[in-house]
């Protein structure tokens, strides 16, 4: 453990604190740190619309094909799944287990 904080000790006094924190307001400003845009960003520009068509039961499959005509190169499974994790998308109920409960039986004598 001793060598542990020696070697922070160390570190500490070699770095320039100042000029680490300028360079990383300079890539913060810059967008260089940023995470790299995916297919979910270009379909966040056209979400209401997405959720619009859903509701009146558009299929995935035209969906993402228009989607691909007009530019956005996306796919029916990842076109679902960004639908799906929307915070209110409706799930699909079809496979769940449905809970049942047993009626009451008499009691034996």
């Amino acid at each position: 453990m001793a060598n542990n904080k020696k070697d922070i000790a160390n570190i500490e006094r070699t770095i320039d604190f100042k000029s680490v924190s300028q360079k990383l307001e300079t890539l913060a400003e810059s967008g260089e740190l940023r995470r790299r845009k995916t297919v979910a960003d270009l379909l966040d520009k056209v979400k209401p619309a997405l959720m619009k068509a859903r509701e009146n039961k558009v299929p995935f499959s035209a969906l993402a094909a228009f989607l691909r005509d007009n530019g956005i190169p996306v796919s029916e499974p990842t076109l679902r799944q960004y639908m799906q994790a929307l915070p209110n998308a409706k799930k699909n109920r079809r496979h769940a287990v449905k809970k049942t409960t047993v009626a009451a039986t008499s009691e034996p004598v």
